[in-house]
């Protein structure tokens, strides 16, 4: 069947004092030493990195828990794939079993979670594309576990190191709440956009020669939306 999406118009707006960016440029190459080879290459890029960070997180938050019916800033920009999954009867719901998830309790939920993925998609041609996006708490808790589980090796866990579940990915998604889960194949998830390069253009605009105001302004705009092409094929814990 058909399904029609709709994107979300955001903006970034952003002034800031250069006097200030600059000092806290400077404190980035003083800080870390001359021989540091991982310095922005530039002002600008400096000043872009710096409001991708911002942007990113709240866009993070939009993505799964935004909600155009609350005026909380900034889940009100759009809807996030958590309100269109409880939209969607045919979402795969199911309920914790617990009232806190541990290193203990972990594992089992995970089982639980595994075992009402539909058969066609744990075990059909998308099976290698099949990810587990946990909240914070049920991440750390199932990091927590393998570290038990390998008998203290697993305390050596960095963020260069993967975690997996019967094969299958282990991802923290920090903007999802408290004690969820989404757990679908990659390409049934959707981030819409107008353009390719719409999460990517940023201007710069300096405003000494043009208004004499010693700031510099950032500014963006581009289409975003969360979605996903079947609820039947997503289970989604909470």
């Amino acid at each position: 069947s058909q399904k029609a999406f709709e994107v979300c118009d955001f903006k970034i707006n952003l002034e800031y004092c250069s006097i200030t960016f600059e000092q806290n440029f400077l404190n980035t190459q003083i800080r870390p030493g001359s021989k540091n080879t991982e310095l922005p290459a530039s002002f600008e890029n400096y000043m872009i990195e710096s409001v991708a960070k911002k942007s990113n997180s709240l866009l993070e938050t939009v993505f799964w828990v935004g909600d155009t019916g609350t005026a909380t800033y900034p889940n009100s920009l759009c809807d996030g794939l958590i309100k269109k999954l409880n939209a969607d009867a045919l979402t795969g719901s199911m309920s914790a079993t617990s009232s806190t998830i541990s290193s203990t309790n972990i594992i089992g939920e995970m089982n639980r979670i595994y075992n009402a993925i539909p058969v066609a998609v744990r075990s059909g041609n998308a099976q290698s594309d099949v990810v587990f996006f946990l909240s914070s708490d049920m991440f750390v808790a199932y990091v927590q576990a393998q570290a038990t589980a390998q008998a203290g090796q697993g305390y050596n866990y960095s963020d260069a190191q993967k975690m997996f579940f019967l094969g299958h990915p282990v991802v923290e998604a920090p903007g999802i709440g408290t004690k969820k889960a989404v757990v679908s194949a990659k390409d049934n998830l959707l981030i819409l956009t107008d353009l390719m390069d719409d999460k990517s253009e940023v201007r710069i605009i300096p405003q000494y020669d043009k208004s004499g105001a010693p700031t510099t302004r950032v500014v963006a705009r581009m289409k975003f939306s969360p979605d996903f092409h079947i609820a039947s094929e997503i289970v989604y814990y909470k």
